[in-house]
């Protein structure tokens, strides 16, 4: 087999293009409020804002307890706006939650 039969049965990589954060229509303040509205405690909400506006992941800890089903709106507005992030919140000890917001690759 020599490379011109290896390029035939190669598949080339599909070139995956990631879209810009398209948050033109909000202003940081509208998301940070638009994350309240759903339920996501004010500190909890400007860090994630953070992280949309600086395009970071991050991960950190907090004992305020959100809305049932707030960070599913979170990620459900995310996705419909093109958003390329997601937010997960796990339970922890003591009462506490552990946030992380993620970069969609």
């Amino acid at each position: 087999m020599d490379e011109n039969d290896l390029a035939r049965y190669a598949s080339p990589k599909p070139v995956i293009k990631k879209e810009p954060i398209n948050l033109s229509q909000f202003k940081p303040e509208e998301i940070y409020m638009k994350l309240q509205e759903f339920g996501i405690p004010r500190l909890d909400a400007g860090l994630i804002a953070e992280c949309i506006l600086n395009i970071k992941s991050e991960m950190w800890q907090n004992n305020e307890e959100p809305k049932e089903g707030a960070v599913e709106k979170a990620n459900h507005f995310f996705r419909e706006n093109k958003v390329l992030i997601f937010t997960e919140l796990t339970p922890s000890r003591a009462g506490k939650y552990i946030w992380e917001v993620k970069i969609k690759r």
